[in-house]
Order: structure tokens, then C-alpha cells, then sequence
């Protein structure tokens, strides 16, 4: 007898759910998608392919944010949306703004719940202690539970990260939506959606056991005060003779310069409020900066959950942008200019010249959230195959922006997997004519977030070749020096 075909795997389902989003994309006004919503909402009430029996979380697992909680029991009368995440996953982060956006819209006093589904891509990432961590880290604070063994996403019949599944108070199957970037289609089907179900009577108002109130509120649940709050990346330096650490405290979203000798604190940029606010140091906000390179006086940052590059003038204490409109981008080639240019994600920073002999500062980003290297142009400069450069761009240097491990002669055709960690080795290599000037090259070692395997690629303009090969049972690497 054949296994019963997972719900978000039947054709049927799929077409249907494909056929709302169409609709939605293609309606010429709220209205027009509101009833578009509305009309799938009730030829799905009565549907047999929609409703999902025995669906329910798996016994023993451990929970944040909440106490165990049930579909059939707990939730029923509410509209659950399920996230099925993994801690480690870029496009699960870029997920987490729209869902504290819906739960601050909408909180679970008015019928809507979230759950996050942690599935597990890795090993490391079964273990609860992990999560509880990634749960502060990203400031959750809606209820997680750890489905290690991934059985609601078997039921289900998920195929990916990220993936929202929307539930009717009943518990029936109303929608689903797979990958980023779905925020004001999932708004707006979470809206109508509590809109039907109010009038109709059939949601169930009040609190959920063991918490999951009003999110956007903090999240993970209560943290002890400490001098750092899991912070990203350190850098050395020197100020006067005396040794410096450049720190990120990611989750201050604040910078701090240290005394390596003594460990105190001798100057903050960030006022440790989430934003993104240029000015004088103790006015500035970050949102979780990561990456960190000094020049000279001035500090740069990967101001990462922004979505933007800071500088730092350590002379002044000013805070400013220089790259990047505060908003994720989805441009995969660049070439605008300072605030004008989008990108995603900037996880990592290297300062380095253009590599082609033609001099020149360029700041290279790790962009995790396109998978690619950027380089961002400090000074004019020649740049490859010639081209002039103008001082503020931002492109792309390397990567489709396919999310995959690829080696290739053309830099564009090479693929990462979330690149986290850059740095930068300068030498010369002989042209192979004798007697002819040596070309300046720069060689980038990256570390990208791999499945199976971590892979240091050797970057050389103006192509993309092997480096150190393989490097087994390496997990999520974050930097690399």
C-alpha cells in the first residue's frame, strides 16, 4: 500500500497555493487581493485535500519562549503561522523582521500565534542549548520548539528553508509560502485572514500557556547583564602604542574599542538601541554588526541586520553610512553609488588595494545575504579589465549569487553559500614574459557556510581558481585570518 502523500507535496494543494499567490501578485489594488484571499480562504473550508489530520507537534521536545504547546489543544481557535528555520540559515534571519512585524500587528491576543519549527539542518544545530542561544540572539520572542527529528516537516511534507505555513483555527492547511522576501504577501493573507475568521466567530481570543504575548518585545527569554552580548568579530590594533581589540558586541548592536592589557572598555560607538542613526558616538545605533576592518583613524563596520556599511572616525566619534539604503536589497550586480546602492547582508570586512596594479583602496564585503563578495571603492581606482572606478561605488566582485559551492575561471560564474568570514594576502605573480613587470594581485580566503564541508576558496583576479582544497567536518565558519 502506498505512503499517503504529504500535504505540500500533493499537486492539487500546490496548484491551489500557486493560484493565490498569482493572484495576489497580479491584483491591481489591496481590494483586489483582499477577495482574492477571501476566495480561497472559503473554497479551501470545505476541502478534504486541506485538512490535516493528527498534525501535531512531537512529544518531548524541548520549547522556548513557551511551555509545550498543542495544535489540536492549546491553538485550536487560533491562526498559527508555522516557521520552519534553522538557526544558521541566512534567508531564515531575513525572514525574522516580517514575523516581528505581523506579531507586533497582530499579537496573540487577537488570534494569531507564531511557532517556530526548528528543523535541524546539521548536527550541531539539534542540540537545545544551541537553539535557546540563537533564540536570544536573534531577540525571538515568539514560541519555539526543537523538532530535531524533523517529524512535523516529514508530515507536512517541507522541502526547505525557510517555509511559512499558515493554519485556520481549526487546524486546516489555508496557506503556505517558501523562501524570503513573501513579507507583505504574508501580511496581508495574515490580515484578511483574522478578519474572516473574527466575524465568523470561530477565533479564540487570550493567552497561550507559559507566555507568547505581544511580540517584538525582547524574546529569548530573560538574559543576564554582561560586558558582551555574543559578539561577532574582534580585530587587533594599536592607539598610541598601546594594544586595542576592535569589538562588534552584536548583540548591544554597539562597537567597543578594549585596552588588551587591562580589558577595560575605552571608547563605545552605539548607543546599544537597534537602529540605524549616523551622528556622534553615543547617538549612533547599529542593528548587529558583525564584521570589522581599521584604516588608519577610521573603523569600518558590517552593520549587518541593517543592511548597510558604517564608518567610524575614531578621531571625531562620528558614526556615518557608506554604503547601502538601510533596506534588504535584492541586486546582485551593484554599481550605485554610497546610499544608493542596495545590498544584503554584509557579514565581513577587508581592506586592500584593486589587486590590478592600478592602486587604490577597496573595501571587500562578505555579503551573505547574495551569497557573492562585493567590493566597495574607497579612492578611484583601475579596476579589472581596466575599468575605472569611481570613488563611493559599490559591485560585485565575485559570485552568481546561486547559493551553492562552485569553482570557476570567471569570477561571476563562481558560487558561495553564505559567505561569513574574508580576508585578504598580498603578493606579486610572475606574467610568464620574461623581463616583464610583475603583476600586483590580491588572493581573498573566504569561508562560506557549507553542508557538508567548509572550503577556504582562493579568489585571484581576475579569475577564481582552487585553493587549500577541502577541509572536512568544518561547521558554519565565521571568520578566517
Amino acid at each position: 500500500m502506498a505512503a499517503e502523500v504529504p500535504p505540500l507535496e500533493k499537486k492539487y494543494v500546490k496548484n491551489k497555493i500557486s493560484s493565490l499567490s498569482a493572484g495576489i501578485q497580479v491584483a491591481e489594488d489591496e481590494g483586489a487581493k483582499r477577495r482574492e484571499i477571501l476566495s480561497h480562504i472559503k473554497s479551501v473550508k470545505h476541502d478534504g485535500q486541506f485538512q490535516l489530520d493528527d498534525l501535531e507537534f512531537p512529544g518531548g521536545s524541548a520549547w522556548f519562549n513557551s511551555g509545550p504547546l498543542s495544535l489540536s489543544g492549546d491553538l485550536r481557535g487560533k491562526l498559527v503561522v508555522l516557521d520552519f528555520f534553522t538557526y544558521c540559515c541566512i534567508n531564515c534571519m531575513h525572514v525574522l523582521p516580517d514575523l516581528a512585524s505581523l506579531e507586533r500587528a497582530h499579537p496573540v491576543e487577537d488570534g494569531l500565534v507564531v511557532v517556530g519549527v526548528h528543523s535541524a539542518k546539521f548536527l550541531n544545530e539539534k542540540v537545545s542549548e544551541n537553539i535557546e542561544n540563537a533564540v536570544r540572539r536573534y531577540e525571538i520572542s515568539h514560541p519555539v520548539v526543537n523538532d530535531s527529528d524533523i517529524v512535523l516537516w516529514n508530515q507536512l511534507g517541507v522541502v526547505c528553508w525557510p517555509t511559512l505555513v499558515v493554519l485556520g483555527p481549526s487546524g486546516r492547511l489555508l496557506h503556505y509560502i517558501i523562501g524570503e522576501g513573501h513579507g507583505p504577501e504574508l501580511a496581508l493573507f495574515v490580515d484578511t485572514a483574522l478578519e474572516y475568521y473574527r466575524r465568523e466567530g470561530s477565533l479564540a481570543g487570550g493567552s497561550i500557556p507559559g507566555g507568547g504575548g505581544r511580540g517584538g518585545e525582547g524574546g529569548g527569554g530573560v538574559t543576564e547583564a554582561t560586558p558582551l552580548r555574543y559578539p561577532g568579530k574582534v580585530v587587533c590594533g594599536r592607539e598610541e602604542g598601546e594594544e586595542k581589540l576592535y569589538v562588534s558586541d552584536t548583540g548591544h548592536h554597539r562597537v567597543v574599542v578594549v585596552d588588551r592589557g587591562t580589558g577595560a572598555v575605552t571608547a563605545e560607538y552605539g548607543s546599544g538601541e537597534p537602529g540605524l542613526i549616523d551622528g556622534e558616538a553615543q547617538e549612533a545605533r547599529f542593528r548587529s554588526p558583525q564584521g570589522l576592518v581599521r584604516d588608519g583613524d577610521n573603523l569600518y563596520v558590517a552593520d549587518t541586520e541593517n543592511h548597510v556599511v558604517r564608518k567610524v572616525d575614531m578621531g571625531s566619534g562620528s558614526v556615518s553610512t557608506v554604503t547601502g539604503t538601510g533596506v534588504q536589497g535584492n541586486d546582485k550586480e551593484g554599481g550605485g553609488k554610497e546610499r544608493l546602492q542596495e545590498i544584503s547582508s554584509p557579514w565581513d570586512l577587508a581592506l586592500g588595494d584593486s589587486g590590478t596594479g592600478g592602486g587604490g583602496a577597496v573595501l571587500y564585503i562578505a555579503m551573505a545575504g547574495t551569497h557573492q563578495i562585493w567590493a566597495h571603492f574607497l579612492t578611484d581606482c583601475t579596476w579589472i579589465r581596466g575599468s575605472q572606478q569611481e570613488r563611493g561605488v559599490t559591485v560585485r566582485f565575485t559570485g552568481s549569487g546561486e547559493e551553492a559551492n562552485r569553482n570557476n575561471s570567471y569570477p561571476h560564474k563562481a558560487c558561495f553559500a553564505q559567505p561569513s568570514g574574508v580576508t585578504l594576502t598580498k603578493g606579486n605573480r610572475d606574467n610568464g614574459e620574461g623581463g616583464s613587470p610583475e603583476l600586483a594581485q590580491i588572493t581573498i580566503w573566504l569561508l562560506c557556510a557549507m553542508p557538508e564541508l567548509a572550503r577556504g576558496l582562493q579568489c585571484t583576479m581576475p579569475y577564481v581558481d582552487a585553493g587549500c582544497g577541502t577541509i572536512p567536518l568544518i561547521y558554519c565558519p565565521w571568520k578566517v585570518v
